[in-house]
């Protein structure tokens, strides 16, 4: 069974990682691996910050029900 190495989700893209470092996910249900996940660098986690607050005024003046179909 092929395990997924995922990236990082920022602004609606799927982006690698500058720092180029992992993290494995344990599948709890059998101690197997179930991922590998990307660890976020600086400039992924000033990407990510900037994204949420341009996000935030159009997502918190939205509706509950729309928020929910995200």
């Amino acid at each position: 069974r092929r395990r997924p190495h995922l990236k990082l989700s920022i602004d609606g893209q799927w982006v690698k990682s500058s720092r180029n470092s992992t993290a494995i996910t344990i599948d709890p249900a059998d101690g197997t691996l179930f991922a590998r996940t990307q660890q976020a660098g600086e400039t992924e986690v000033k990407q990510a910050i900037e994204a949420a607050h341009r996000a935030f005024a159009t997502w918190g003046s939205s509706l509950a029900s729309d928020r929910e179909k995200a």
